[in-house]
């Protein structure tokens, strides 16, 4: 049966008032009956013999009474955001602690598949179809030969004049034996330790 009873509610600064209600109605809706107000930051602790009410839930479901007296306490909300705002900054880092361990651990699972020998034979065969691959197509290429005459647009050039002919060094060697005759008979005209002048030759 939803009767209704009386109950008192206190302050903890002493100030009480008295309110009726409804066994159905919730904890929080006294505050509306008996006229009580707090500011938006902060929220409302209703204590009954020692033990917290739950303001959401009915009078009869907190085991209330006819004249029972509850206690109110008013709490500002500035604390429960700092202690709501430190599980998340903790949360957030813990995620990335377990993000960075999971990239750690894979990279050592990876590192350990490169250097087993299954990972040597699946790369050896993966070398060997490349290989085969490049062979194949070297083979395509001769079934379709061209039939394209091409013409080369570079102008003839003559090539270039010959300054010397193979028997220059022959040429060479004799001129330097006509020159050792013309120095010795130079030494022969001139006196015994004199040096050899050009204008030797003018006294023959």
């Amino acid at each position: 049966m939803d009767d209704e009873f009386q109950l008192t509610i206190k302050t903890i600064t002493g100030k009480s008032s008295t309110v009726v209600s409804k066994r159905s109605a919730t904890v929080r809706s006294l505050l509306a009956s008996a006229g009580m107000n707090f500011s938006p930051n902060s929220y409302p602790i209703f204590l009954h013999k020692g033990n917290v009410l739950n303001p959401d839930l009915s009078l009869a479901k907190n085991n209330l009474q006819q004249n029972d007296t509850i206690i109110l306490m008013v709490r500002k909300a500035i604390q429960t955001q700092q202690i709501t705002e430190e599980p998340i900054n903790n949360e957030e880092r813990q995620q990335k602690v377990l993000f960075e361990e999971a990239l750690r651990v894979s990279d050592v699972a990876f590192v350990l598949l490169e250097s087993s020998r299954s990972a040597s034979t699946i790369y050896r065969s993966m070398i060997e179809s490349q290989e085969d691959s490049f062979s194949e197509d070297d083979e395509n290429t001769d079934e379709f030969p061209t039939n394209l005459d091409w013409e080369s647009n570079i102008a003839r050039i003559d090539p270039l004049p010959v300054c010397w002919s193979e028997d220059s060094e022959d040429d060479i060697e004799s001129n330097e034996e006509s020159d050792t005759d013309f120095i010795e008979a130079l030494r022969d005209r001139c006196p015994s330790g004199a040096i050899v002048k050009p204008n030797c030759g003018n006294e023959w």
